[in-house]
């Protein structure tokens, strides 16, 4: 951090947290970036992902999985439904996979199994997230922090993993797991990608090709850096908000923008009371992930439409 100052700022470049980092890890570069500065209160937003005792904002961590379950709701609640009874499958335990299962089961999806760097587990009849969660982040000799050893789930192999028959399917890990292979190997309705990048084009056809529906890394896991952004607003205002307030933020930001890919993609273009498609719509049918990226390439359109452009 004492090396990337110049280069960050509260009004500038913000970090957040993401693989390998934490809010304690956070805070130790907020230090870093802070430290002799006569006005510290004012530096505050330059990190997000910070401890709520030094300015971080309620609801951060469980975020991204917050929001990906969101993106799950909303494509239940399109087939008149709710995750209630369904099943899922997780690859990745760690911010975000932990966080989306225990909200999906929550809403009383059960976990069939999970796959991690350590290895890979299954339970036909349900794998209880909690007690999970407590064996892999509560017990001090599971120091790899890995699913692997799970007494009360079988050991299987990553391929078998992948040919689970569920409803839905997870990936949280990291980049390009998702390839042509493993989507041929895929039994589930739905892909919500809680990664960034999880699917590879040949993926990407592959599940188009065999029906797979999918929820893009764009809006799926825009959960964590939406209440980033939360986090960095309150830090400029001096203000602290429950963490009802920031759920229901990121709940009606998630939702109206997954609603409005849903449109572009089946081009049904809408204004409703919740969302309006009609101005993004392309005139004919595309897949999900495009239709992210059409919403996001009209939004900067739309900036130099009404702005213009200057030298």
């Amino acid at each position: 951090m004492y090396k990337l100052k110049p280069l960050v700022g509260p009004n500038l470049d913000i970090p957040a947290p993401d693989v390998g980092t934490d809010a304690n890890i956070m805070g130790l570069m907020l230090r870093q970036f802070t430290d002799g500065e006569r006005e510290r209160h004012a530096l505050r937003g330059v990190i997000t992902g910070k401890d709520t005792r030094i300015g971080g904002s309620e609801g951060r961590v469980k975020a991204t999985g917050q929001g990906l379950a969101y993106t799950v709701q909303e494509w239940f609640q399109e087939r008149n439904a709710t995750p209630q009874g369904s099943t899922f499958i997780v690859q990745g335990f760690g911010n975000v996979g932990s966080n989306a299962s225990e909200i999906l089961s929550g809403l009383g999806a059960k976990l069939l199994a999970v796959n991690d760097a350590g290895g890979t587990i299954f339970n036909a009849h349900g794998i209880d997230v909690q007690d999970l969660i407590a064996y892999v982040y509560d017990n001090p000799a599971n120091l790899r922090r890995t699913v692997a050893g799970y007494p009360k789930a079988q050991a299987i192999n990553k391929s078998d993993f992948w040919a689970i028959q569920a409803d839905i399917a997870l990936p949280c890990a990291l980049g390009a797991e998702i390839n042509g292979e493993v989507a041929e190997l895929l039994n589930v309705k739905l892909v919500a990608e809680g990664a960034n990048g999880p699917t590879t084009p040949e993926g990407d056809r592959v599940l188009q090709d065999r029906g797979i529906e999918l929820i893009p890394d764009i809006i799926a896991n825009a959960g964590g850096v939406t209440v980033s952004y939360y986090e960095w607003i309150q830090n400029k205002r001096m203000e602290h908000w429950s963490e009802l307030e920031v759920n229901s933020r990121l709940e009606q930001a998630i939702k109206s923008n997954y609603r409005i890919i849903r449109d572009i993609s089946r081009n049904t273009p809408r204004r409703t009371s919740t969302h309006n498609s009609a101005r993004y719509a392309i005139g004919k049918p595309c897949d999900m992930r495009t239709a992210a990226m059409v919403l996001a390439l009209k939004r900067i359109e739309a900036h130099y439409l009404l702005e213009g452009f200057s030298q």
